[in-house]
This record gives C-alpha cells, structure tokens and sequence, in this order.
C-alpha cells in the first residue's frame, strides 16, 4: 500500500486495500477456527497448572473469537501508516489502552466477572480502536474502493503475502515463548504470575523497536513506489 501510494498510482493502492481486507478477513476466520480446535490440546501440551486451566480456556476462548476485531484494527491501522499517517493509530491506541484499564476495574472489580471480565474489557477497547481508525480511513480522499477490488488478484494477493512472509518472525518468537513457558508451567501457578508479569514489562520495553520497525516500513515503502531508491539508503 505504501509503495503504490509512493507511485501516487490511487488506483493500485485502491486494490491493494481491498484484497488486503480480503486476505484478512479469510486469514481472520480460518485462525478463529483453527485457535478454537487447537486450544485444548496445546494447553494440555504446555503443562498449564489444572487450577488455573479453566481460566486459560475461558480467557482464549473469548480472546480468540475476537481475532477478527483485532484484524480489523491491523489492517486499519496500516492503511493509515501506509499513507503516512502514523498519529491516528497511536491516538486509538492511548484511548484504547484507558478503556481498557477502566473497563477492567468495571468488569473484575464492580461486577465480579473475573478472568472473563478482563478479556471482554480488552475485545471491547480493541473494537474501539478499530472503529476509530475506521472513522479515519472514511475520510481519506484517496481512497475509493469499488466491488472488484475486493476479489482476490493471485498476482496482488502473492505480492502481499510475499511482502508478510516477514511475520513469520513473529511466528518464531511466539512458539519459542510457548516453549519457555511450558517450562515456567511446570513450577506452579506463582511461577506462572510472576512470568506474566514480567511479560508485561517485556512488552513496555519492545514498544520503541516495533515503532520504529513502523515507521521504516512506511518510510521504505512509500520511497520504493516513488523509486527514491538513494532517498531509502
């Protein structure tokens, strides 16, 4: 998307959004079933503590079935980067994430809802993020999408997967995280609490390495549509 934008050709961006939103929403739905057939076993596979597997199921369980919302927000968000507006995400991000904090104290605090409560207060601030950067690509000028763009082009489609395949270092990442707590598992549940929370400050740590892994995407991408190659070096 940056790239075409780059090339200020409106009408191949304008395709590579809506096979984009395709792509996602069919990866979205398969990954929904998938998480749901695989929960168990995997659970079962990584030694979660039995006094606290009924929580993780009850957690994933919610958590996978809104994978399609947070979709939503991605693919959103990074029509918004690719053109170069990197605020409005951010923005849906901050006001998210105080929803979320206060939903949280509503749901587990006030209404006694439990794990279930912190999980729906999290597809519900990750709803709103979505639907404020939606807002946000409404008013794009350039951005026109017509019935046929949603069709999937093999030659659009296989160049955005190509340009994905570098999520599957995230991949790796995330299945050596499970292999590390699959061992953490095994200790108990105070084991497991204080990994949890050392993850969250793990996350803290990562935030200024993913933002700048955003920030040169759109940079390299929209230079590469232009053919600024000297400007990308």
């Amino acid at each position: 998307m940056a790239q075409r934008f780059g090339a200020e050709d409106h009408e191949g961006l304008n395709r590579s959004i809506g096979a984009t939103i395709s792509l996602s929403a069919v990866i979205s739905i398969l990954t929904v079933i998938l998480s749901q057939v695989a929960m168990a076993p995997v659970l079962r596979a990584m030694n979660t503590p039995e006094e606290i597997i009924g929580g993780a199921f009850t957690y994933l369980r919610i958590m996978f079935a809104g994978i399609p919302i947070i979709m939503a927000y991605n693919v959103l968000a990074s029509i918004l980067r690719a053109l170069g507006d990197s605020k409005t995400p951010l923005y849906a991000m901050v006001i998210a994430s105080i929803l979320n904090i206060g939903l949280d104290l509503l749901f587990v605090m006030v209404f006694h809802w439990g794990i279930a409560g912190a999980v729906i207060a999290t597809v519900i601030a990750q709803l709103f993020a979505a639907l404020y950067c939606l807002r946000a690509v409404l008013h794009v000028k350039v951005i026109h999408l017509k019935k046929e763009y949603f069709r999937l082009n093999p030659e659009i489609a296989k160049r955005l997967l190509g340009l994905g395949t570098v999520a599957a270092q995230n991949v790796i990442i995330a299945v050596g995280g499970m292999v590390v707590q699959s061992v953490v598992n095994r200790y108990g549940t105070l084991f497991v609490a204080g990994f949890t929370a050392t993850n969250k400050l793990y996350g803290i740590l990562e935030i200024a390495a993913v933002s700048f892994g955003y920030a040169v995407t759109t940079y390299v991408g929209q230079n590469l549509g232009a053919g600024l190659l000297d400007r990308v070096k």
